[in-house]
C-alpha cells in the first residue's frame, strides 16, 4: 500500500476500482516501468540513439497522460467532485 502523501492515491487500492480501471491503473503502472527504463538508458546513448529513445519516451508520457485522464471522470464520479482535478 503506498503512503497516504502518495500523489496518485488511487494506485495502491486495487479494490476502489472496477475492472477497466484496474486494466488501466495497470497500463499506467506498466507505461511508468517503461518510461524509468527509456531515461536510464537515454543517460547512457550514443548520439543517434538519444533522439530515438527521446521521442519514444515522449510518447509513453503522452500515454500515459491519455489512459490517467480516462480515469479521471471515473474518480470524480466517485468522489463526487466537479472541480479540477490534478490539472485536468
Amino acid at each position: 500500500m503506498r503512503p497516504p502523501d502518495h500523489p496518485l492515491p488511487w494506485f495502491g487500492a486495487r479494490k476502489r476500482f472496477a475492472p477497466p480501471d484496474v486494466a488501466r491503473r495497470d497500463r499506467i503502472v506498466a507505461l511508468v516501468g517503461k518510461m524509468l527504463d527509456l531515461n536510464k538508458r537515454l543517460a547512457t546513448a550514443a548520439p543517434h540513439e538519444k533522439e530515438v529513445l527521446a521521442r519514444t519516451n515522449d510518447a509513453t508520457d503522452r500515454e500515459i497522460d491519455r489512459t490517467e485522464r480516462a480515469l479521471l471522470p471515473d474518480i470524480r464520479k466517485e468522489r463526487g467532485q466537479q472541480g479540477i482535478i490534478m490539472g485536468s
